[in-house]
């Protein structure tokens, strides 16, 4: 990228790109590829862990209770599908609206000697309400984009928590009934200890974390399709034309 900005023309790439979306794209860019992406990417493969190991105790308990995955994942799937244009359309916007109030103001202090001389500050500090207006609105519409996406995502996890806890005191009985016909017609001890019960229990505890883990999950994995508008303006950069390839042109 570096190279890329040093070799680009003037007359091509700097009188037509302001200077603040260049220092936004080295800056901000840079840090949450750097940074955020790899939170990100860790914390969403944990997660991904986690709700694996709570699919792995329901099979030991009781294989039937794998019927409800694949409706979760359909569901899952067809949520992230509705929400994630939105989240990189709204995250788009945003970080277009970011970059005109850095360069306003960077271009404003260049130029504060000439903006007093000429009287031009309500003009200034009108601009700068544009801006600031049209940068809120960009970043309450990334919010109503994740609120409807959190909401919905909650609706999901507390309908599979009621199935999953139902299912668990359902289960829990008829396990109970059949080992004690099976404890009676063998003659064992009336006090040996029952496992399926203990899964049961188990899985019942897990089921309580579903929700935020749930929620963190799709969370996660939105914010790493947002991360990658970050990459995309990255790679965008560092394809610029350079002087190199102009000359060679012209000399052809």
């Amino acid at each position: 990228m570096l190279h890329s900005i040093l070799n680009a023309p003037v007359n091509l790439y700097f009188d037509k790109t302001p200077l603040s979306r260049v220092l936004n794209i080295f800056s901000k860019d840079l840090n949450q590829l750097e940074i955020q992406m790899a939170y990100h990417m860790g914390a969403f493969l944990g997660i991904i862990y986690q709700l694996a190991s709570i699919g792995f105790v329901a099979c030991m308990a009781h294989y039937y209770l794998l019927v409800l995955i694949p409706f979760m994942t359909i569901l899952c799937i067809d949520l992230v599908l509705k929400s994630v244009p939105a989240v990189i359309e709204t995250a788009k916007l945003l970080r277009a609206t970011n970059s005109p109030i850095f360069g306003h103001v960077l271009e404003s202090l260049v130029g504060s000697s000439t903006i007093r001389v000429y009287g031009r500050q309500e003009e200034f500090i009108n601009e700068s309400k544009f801006l600031l207006n049209s940068n809120i609105k960009a970043v309450q519409m990334q919010q109503a984009v994740q609120a409807w996406f959190c909401i919905r995502v909650n609706m999901l996890s507390i309908i599979l928590m009621a199935i999953l806890s139902s299912a668990c005191v359902l289960l829990r009985q008829d396990v109970s009934e059949e080992e004690q016909e099976s404890i009676s017609l063998s003659g064992l001890d009336d006090s040996k200890p029952v496992i399926e019960p203990i899964l049961l229990s188990l899985i019942l505890s897990y089921v309580l974390t579903i929700q935020s883990t749930l929620v963190w999950l799709l969370k996660y994995y939105v914010q790493i399709e947002s991360n990658m508008i970050n990459a995309e303006r990255c790679m965008n950069i560092a394809n610029v034309i350079q002087e190199n390839s102009i000359a060679n042109k012209s000399n052809l």
